[in-house]
């Protein structure tokens, strides 16, 4: 550890942590660092609490209000407002927030910031818009991705359709080899219909076609429709086969 270094205690693992001042410096792990964290928070320096009101209103523009709002910032400099601009259902909006640790200038400048959105002739509403509540969209709040795990039943139709392309490619193939050993290979029709057993090669190019959009449609997440094509493209390689039989 460097010179003067504090050790942090650590009671998950034996990996090294320090303080030098304010400087903290602990494991990456997570499990790790939480332990660390725990035994340095108590001697950490508290703050002023920051305390933060918003209001917005529907159908007001930021620019309508953006000279109105430097005037209540002008009368409120130990306060942090912004103006947050969201879409509810296809409306645009405006919250605007005010932050800080002097709680009656932060009530006072929402009082203000609530006249201000009144004089645009809609009705304000108190705290933020949250997403999710009846159809709003905030701008600045990114829709969180669903995460996608590992599905044994996912892996198995991927299985599933690559071993079907597989028997698709080769029936193409080795039907193709009968058509032209056994058919008029001058005639175009020789290859795309073999005549042999009333077997025909188009519903097998078909079903290529259309494995390989189940695959698609699988990576995209659309299980059902995938299974639904798997189970079609199969019934289209099984009939040519069965009618040559």
């Amino acid at each position: 550890m460097p010179r003067g270094a504090i050790p942090i205690k650590n009671e998950a693992s034996i990996a090294p942590g320090f303080s030098m001042g304010n400087v903290h410096v602990m494991a990456g792990v997570p499990r790790i660092m939480q332990s660390m964290m725990q035994a340095l928070e108590p001697s950490l320096p508290r703050g002023e609490r920051i305390e933060m009101r918003a209001v917005y209103g529907i159908g007001v523009m930021e620019g309508a209000i953006a000279e109105g709002l430097s005037a209540i910032q002008q009368r409120f400099p130990v306060l942090d407002l912004g103006s947050y601009p969201f879409r509810r259902d296809g409306v645009w909006g405006v919250a605007l927030v005010a932050k800080g640790t002097d709680l009656p200038a932060i009530e006072e400048a929402t009082k203000q910031a609530t006249d201000l959105i009144a004089q645009q002739g809609v009705e304000p509403v108190q705290g933020e818009p949250v997403q999710g509540e009846l159809g709003t969209e905030p701008v600045a709040r990114p829709t969180p991705r669903r995460a996608s795990g590992f599905s044994l039943i996912r892996l198995l139709l991927y299985l599933l359709m690559w071993v079907v392309v597989g028997g698709e490619v080769a029936a193409i193939g080795f039907f193709s080899v009968l058509a032209l050993l056994f058919n008029d290979t001058s005639a175009p029709p020789a290859i795309l219909e073999h005549q042999f057993g009333g077997l025909a090669l188009l519903p097998l190019g078909v079903g290529l076609f259309i494995q390989i959009l189940a695959i698609w449609l699988a990576r995209r997440g659309h299980g059902e429709a995938a299974s639904l094509l798997v189970g079609i493209t199969i019934i289209m390689m099984v009939t040519p086969v069965i009618s040559f039989l």
